[in-house]
């Protein structure tokens, strides 16, 4: 098992005195950032209390998979689909985006690419490189 090396900061607000992510006196949003599993992970962990937030991290890394969910690659590729079909586009477009769609998802799987968190700059630059315009 790869070790988590995982750490917990407030996202603040625009209305927040603090920029900082050392800075915790506030009741901003909190955040988990680090390395879970071999994945990046940088999300929400929904809550603003602290206690609860390390709670729930304390049962992320002993390997309890409801205790803070990473979003799943595909299903954020269907969210963003809906959204699409939300906006009464044009048929053949949202077609096309299907098509895109289904090439990251494929693409993903055979990169073992599995979370949002995983979905990095660099692993977004290797998608792009192993296109091809036939």
């Amino acid at each position: 098992m790869i070790p988590s090396m995982l750490s917990l900061y407030r996202r603040h607000t625009k209305n927040c005195p603090h920029t900082k992510r050392t800075q915790q006196r506030c009741q901003c949003p909190i955040w988990v950032d680090g390395m879970h599993q071999g994945e990046r992970v940088n999300h929400s962990m929904d809550t603003r209390d602290m206690v609860a937030a390390r709670r729930d991290l304390t049962r992320l890394e002993m390997g309890d998979p409801d205790a803070v969910a990473i979003p799943a690659l595909s299903l954020a590729v269907a969210a963003w689909l809906e959204e699409l079909e939300s906006r009464n586009l044009a048929a053949g477009t949202i077609e096309k985006h299907k098509q895109d769609a289904k090439a990251l998802l494929d693409w993903a799987k055979a990169e073992a690419i599995r979370s949002i968190a995983a979905c990095t700059l660099e692993a977004i630059r290797r998608y792009r490189a192993a296109w091809s315009f036939a």
